[in-house]
């Protein structure tokens, strides 16, 4: 992986099979966002929209807390015609991919990846747990999986925030 910074934002080169990979969990998110939170799978929605979180957000009132909700869900869905322009950029057909991603577009595709890495977490009870673990260490293979998403992912994110 390269990232290169350019005037309108940064352009991201990945070896193809490291772009079929971020473009399958591109895709995964493409299908969890704009779906309603008690729609998903527990863990993930604690994750992304942490009731504990809105409750003291919102005072612990329920008209509040739905309006938070609701505006969160609002904005990961508005977020899904990037992920579908990233996804058919990281599908060209040659190698290495280039990614480009715009100065306006960075938050997203930044809070995109970490979504996905907070999910991975929470769904394999890693959220209060450090994420450092070696992956030789970790017996489980789904787990395994997991941990080198967000490793991955993890790289991604420092080397757009070190651009940046």
């Amino acid at each position: 992986m390269r990232i290169a910074k350019e005037k309108d934002g940064l352009v991201v080169t990945f070896e193809r099979p490291i772009a079929e990979w971020l473009s399958e969990i591109l895709e995964s998110l493409v299908r969890r966002y704009g779906v309603e939170s008690a729609r998903l799978d527990p863990r993930t929605a604690e994750a992304w929209y942490w009731p504990k979180g809105m409750e003291s957000a919102g005072g612990g009132r329920a008209s509040e807390r739905e309006e938070m909700l609701r505006q969160s869900l609002a904005l990961r869905g508005e977020r899904i015609p990037l992920l579908r322009k990233w996804i058919a950029a990281l599908g060209a057909p040659r190698d290495p991919v280039e990614l480009s991603v715009s100065s306006a577009e960075t938050g997203a595709f930044l809070a995109c990846l970490n979504d996905h890495r907070l999910a991975l977490a929470a769904r394999h009870g890693w959220m209060d747990a450090p994420l450092e673990h070696a992956l030789e260490k970790v017996a489980d293979g789904t787990k395994r999986i997991a941990l080198a998403e967000i490793h991955f992912l993890g790289a991604i994110l420092d080397g757009l925030l070190e651009a940046l």
